[in-house]
C-alpha cells in the first residue's frame, strides 16, 4: 500500500506542477469490489478496519491537494450500509469534505450507469448526488 501511496501523491504533485487538473477515481476505491457498476450495483464489504487501509492512497491524494474526486457507483457497508458512494452523505460530506478537509469538486461517475438507476430514477438520484455533496453530475447523452 505505500508504494500505491507513493505513486499517487507523486502524480497529484506532477499534475499540479504541470498545471493539469487530475480527478482522482472511483472514490472511495474499487479495487475490493466485486461486480461491474455499469450493469449493477457492486459491493465491497470489508471490515472497519480493512477499510482504513482501502482508503489511504484517496486520504494521501486529498492531504497532496487533488482537485477533483469522482465517486463510486458502489456500496461500502463499512461506511454507509444504505447507499452507494455517490449517494451518500456520510461517505461524501462527513468523510471526505469535513474528516478529511477536501475542499475541490466530487464529481460523480455517469449518474445512468446501471449501480444507480437499477434503484433511483435519473432526476432522483442526482437530487440525492448533490444532496450527499457531489459538486457535480456526469450524465451521458
Amino acid at each position: 500500500m505505500d508504494e500505491v501511496i507513493r505513486f499517487a501523491t507523486e502524480a497529484v504533485k506532477g499534475f499540479k506542477d504541470a498545471g493539469m487538473i487530475a480527478t482522482g477515481k472511483h472514490f472511495p476505491g474499487r479495487g475490493a469490489s466485486i461486480g461491474d457498476a455499469h450493469t449493477g450495483l457492486p459491493v465491497v464489504d470489508i471490515s472497519k478496519e480493512e477499510m482504513e487501509s482501502h482508503l489511504a492512497p484517496f486520504k494521501a491524494m486529498v492531504k497532496a491537494g487533488i482537485p477533483s474526486i469522482m465517486t463510486a457507483h458502489t456500496l461500502y457497508p463499512a461506511l454507509d450500509v444504505d447507499e452507494p458512494a455517490t449517494l451518500s452523505y456520510p461517505i461524501l460530506t462527513k468523510l471526505l469534505k469535513e474528516e478529511w478537509g477536501f475542499d475541490g469538486v466530487v464529481t460523480t461517475d455517469d449518474i445512468t450507469m446501471g449501480g444507480i438507476i437499477e434503484k433511483y430514477e435519473v432526476f432522483d438520484a442526482c437530487v440525492k448526488a448533490i444532496n450527499a455533496g457531489a459538486d457535480l453530475i456526469l450524465l451521458r447523452d
